[in-house]
């Protein structure tokens, strides 16, 4: 099919047109950059909808994998409680985790350090969800309870 003079400016104009606003559109859709290395230095704080700390995040380097998951190397997570977001409920220290933003969970299988305000956890094999507020350590497992119990056997 052969296009006369100005059929072909105005196909022309037609094309350029869509080509300047599905451009904007496709940056919108596609707009998540990731990069293909890791990152150094990793510190990542989550808020609470209300506007307060829930957790920092830290760690020596950082890399994303699948969709929503990102490795972490030397993983120091601080988790804070209450609404206001001041006081350290829990520590956690690992070797090699993925945080899965899906469903806001870090895990690994390397060892674990945890230290919370009564108890210290350590193990291997873990998995931390900020839903229920759970850690669960399934391999090697060390607990040791600092609680004081008052004399209830008299």
């Amino acid at each position: 099919m052969m296009l006369n003079k100005p059929n072909r400016r105005i196909l022309v104009k037609v094309i350029l047109c869509l080509g300047v606003f599905a451009l904007p559109l496709g940056l919108l859709l596609n707009s998540q950059i990731l990069p293909d290395a890791p990152i150094e230095g990793v510190r990542v704080t989550m808020f609470s909808d209300e506007g307060f700390r829930q957790w920092n995040l830290k760690g020596s380097s950082a890399a994303y994998g699948e969709v929503g998951e990102v490795s972490v190397t030397d993983l120091d997570l601080e988790i804070f409680q209450g609404e206001d977001g001041k006081r350290i409920d829990m520590h956690i220290l690992g070797t090699r985790a993925v945080y899965e933003s899906e469903d806001k969970s870090v895990s690994g299988e390397g060892g674990v350090f945890v230290d919370g305000d009564f108890y210290q956890i350590e193990g291997e094999s873990w998995n931390y969800s900020q839903n229920s507020r759970v850690v669960k350590v399934r391999e090697n497992v060390k607990v040791v309870i600092e609680y004081e119990l008052e004399s209830f056997l008299k």
